[in-house]
């Protein structure tokens, strides 16, 4: 594999080098193989985009939302969230309306142009009926104001991840497993399961697909952020580790050789 010779701007280099980072482990894939699972799959992985051109924001909401174990990957301007949302799968996004450079507005009409339908949330300081009404028609999923409460705009990303799953309630069961996906804790038989952020990330991502199987690029992108280093191996002791506290309980991860795991009671 060898880089194009054409000058990039300093944005796009680092976004297709964070993106390439993510990338490369396919090369080790037979290419067909690759290719022809990679429209099943990338519709479902799971990460959310948080775009604004306030750092102090940013950093907030990403702190939160990482202690509630999600993935998070930040853009501090609109041309940054477009070019994100063009290279990456995000399971939603958070888009402040007024974003610098390109609006926060117009990349959600690019999103939709492209026919993709990733959740969005529109953060805007003009909370009106008028505005709200209009960023709905354009395409927004939802909208909060600028000065939300942090526990409001956690409970609105919780909703659009449950409806762009098609779960219409805070609990997934399987057999004696119970999955709270509000307080993000797991019940085995009644009983708090303790689970480190990580493995409760890949547990995450085998229910919500339950019945299906969920690929290892899948897997990868729910649990690890852009920034993370992590491939196959890291996964598969995560895999392991809940194996060794589900089997017991009747409830088995299955792997799927080359394509990913299937989880079952």
């Amino acid at each position: 594999m060898h880089l194009s010779k054409v000058r990039l701007n300093d944005r796009s280099e680092r976004l297709i080098w964070r993106h390439s980072k993510r990338s490369v482990l396919a090369t080790s894939l037979d290419f067909s193989s690759f290719a022809s699972k990679a429209t099943e799959l990338v519709r479902q992985y799971m990460r959310l985009l948080l775009a604004s051109q306030s750092r102090g924001f940013l950093d907030a909401l990403t702190r939160s939302l990482r202690l509630d174990g999600h993935a998070i990957d930040v853009a501090i301007d609109g041309q940054e969230a477009k070019e994100l949302l063009r290279l990456e799968p995000f399971d939603a996004a958070v888009l402040s309306e007024d974003l610098d450079g390109v609006r926060g507005v117009d990349v959600l009409r690019g999103l939709r142009l492209r026919g993709e339908n990733t959740p969005v949330l529109i953060i805007t300081s003009r909370w009106n009926s008028a505005n709200r009404v209009r960023l709905l028609d354009l395409g927004a999923d939802d909208c909060v104001a600028s000065s939300f409460d942090m526990t409001e705009i956690k409970a609105r990303i919780r909703a659009l991840l449950r409806r762009s799953q098609g779960i219409g309630t805070c609990s997934i069961s399987l057999g004696a497993l119970v999955f709270d996906t509000k307080q993000r804790r797991v019940l085995m038989h009644g009983e708090h399961l303790d689970l480190p952020r990580r493995e409760l990330l890949v547990l995450e991502a085998l229910l919500m697909h339950s019945g299906r199987i969920v690929g290892k690029r899948q897997l990868r992108n729910h649990v690890f952020a852009l920034q993370d280093e992590a491939g196959d191996t890291a996964l598969e002791l995560y895999i392991h580790r809940l194996r060794r506290k589900l089997t017991p309980n009747n409830i088995n991860i299955k792997t799927v050789r080359g394509v990913g795991y299937l989880i079952g009671a």
